[in-house]
Parts: C-alpha cells; structure tokens; sequence
C-alpha cells in the first residue's frame, strides 16, 4: 500500500515537472514569435513608407497606381 502511495507520488512529480517544461517552451516560443512579429512589422512599415514617398514624388494619381497592378 505504502509503495503505491510512493509510485503514484513519484508518478504525479515527473507528470508536473514535464508539464511545466513543457509550458515554459510554449511561453518561450510565443515570446520569440512575438519578437519576430514586431520586427518584420518594422520592415514592413518602413517599406511602406519609401514606396509611398516614392509615388508621391511620382505626382501621380491612386488611379494610375491601380492599373499600374
């Protein structure tokens, strides 16, 4: 009796610990797609912006751009 007790503790503290290892990895992961989110939103951003500085030195119309596409 007591040796179950024993096993099943032993049992439930490997099932908890791989529980929050496996957790952690997940807030780990999630943080670094986080990161890499923000940065391609940066690249993004600042492509955006030169190509609409672009067109406005271009004086054209949203027109023109659209049947340029």
């Amino acid at each position: 009796m007591r040796d179950k007790l024993e096993d099943r503790l032993q049992r439930a503290k490997r099932q908890r610990a791989e529980f929050l290892r496996q957790r952690g990895l997940q807030h780990s992961s999630v943080r670094v797609n986080w990161n890499k989110m923000h940065q391609q939103a940066d690249l993004l951003s600042r492509k955006l912006a030169r190509c609409w500085r672009q067109f406005l030195r271009s004086r054209r119309t949203t027109i023109d751009l659209a049947k340029r596409l």
